[in-house]
């Protein structure tokens, strides 16, 4: 192992012991980054075209941060193979001469404990910074990733912000959260995007949240059954995986009636979480159904309701009663 100023976190540690075992990969090997041809990069990337149109706004973003740090943005797909590549100045463009561009293999199978590889493996968000990567080529980098992920948590592939290993691990924090919330918010714009004919809850321990900008989020079907979560929100409900949420009743997930959640006039419900923690939910119902329950109880607030992206039709969650005696 190299020295180093701290001890390896667990997720390193064990993506070293990997390379060691599982892929027989000496870290005394001077490896350099390995590369598809372009007609091979095309394929890599039109599998991830989708993800690409709906994340743009949220990857620029990410771009004018990384443009003013002298870092570049690397997309890859869930080979491992970067397929999008961001050099927005001089410094991030010092960086190509590294093997940082489109068609760069970074399974760790291959590149052993690297940001990308390892948070695919790892599917959670890792920052490897220097002497921390296995092969000595790339311990001139510090490298931040998360898996970019589908509505029901399927790995698309990862995004990562790269650039010269600082002297010190201060900025590593910044550069991990900032990783972080990328990709949270990335799934979110997925997941409402894929789950608009559902009614969606946006979750949080703060009372002040924004619904708007929150990445918790559940859809709830009209049986006010959950048919998805995103990956913040199953870390707040403490549950290891979308599977142990789907088909679960909102009322037990959450401790408080669908039809509660609905009639709520864009009001904040005080809700109780796993383990006996406070926090907090926001249901934002389809725009037919707003109008639907305007009618009906007369106070719902559309300015908040329109807080999410437009949505389309479906029914009321049922509570033993048919829809004409909800009308």
């Amino acid at each position: 192992m190299p020295e180093m100023e701290v001890p390896l976190a667990p997720p390193l540690r064990e993506s070293w012991d990997r390379c060691v075992s599982q892929y027989n990969l000496d870290p005394n090997h001077q490896l350099s980054a390995e590369r598809l041809m372009s007609s091979e990069v095309v394929t890599s990337r039109s599998k991830i075209e989708e993800f690409l149109a709906v994340s743009a706004p949220t990857i620029h973003r990410l771009r004018s941060i990384a443009k003013d740090a002298g870092y570049c943005v690397l997309i890859a797909g869930s080979d491992g193979v970067v397929a999008e590549s961001h050099f927005d100045s001089t410094a991030a463009q010092s960086l190509k001469k590294y093997g940082l561009e489109n068609g760069t293999m970074w399974q760790e199978s291959l590149a052993g404990t690297n940001a990308i590889g390892t948070s695919i493996v790892y599917n959670n968000p890792v920052t490897v910074s220097g002497d921390a990567h296995f092969f000595p080529a790339f311990r001139r980098f510090i490298c931040s990733a998360a898996p970019m992920v589908d509505h029901d948590g399927e790995i698309l592939g990862a995004i990562d912000i790269t650039g010269p290993a600082p002297r010190t691990l201060s900025s590593v924090p910044f550069i991990h959260h900032l990783i972080d919330e990328t990709s949270a918010q990335i799934q979110a714009l997925m997941f409402r995007r894929h789950f608009q004919d559902e009614m969606l809850v946006a979750l949080s321990l703060d009372a002040n949240f924004a619904p708007a900008q929150t990445t918790a989020l559940l859809a709830v079907n009209a049986s006010g059954r959950i048919v998805g979560a995103t990956l913040k929100a199953l870390t707040l409900l403490d549950v290891s995986t979308t599977a142990s949420l789907i088909n679960r009743s909102v009322a037990d997930a959450l401790t408080i009636d669908c039809r509660a959640l609905e009639e709520s006039g864009g009001r904040v419900h005080r809700i109780e979480f796993g383990k006996q923690r406070i926090g907090y939910a926001f249901a934002v119902p389809p725009p037919s159904r707003k109008r639907r329950l305007t009618a009906r109880t007369g106070n719902l607030d559309e300015a908040q309701a329109h807080l999410f992206a437009p949505l389309v039709t479906r029914r009321p969650c049922r509570s033993g009663r048919s829809d004409d005696q909800d009308r």
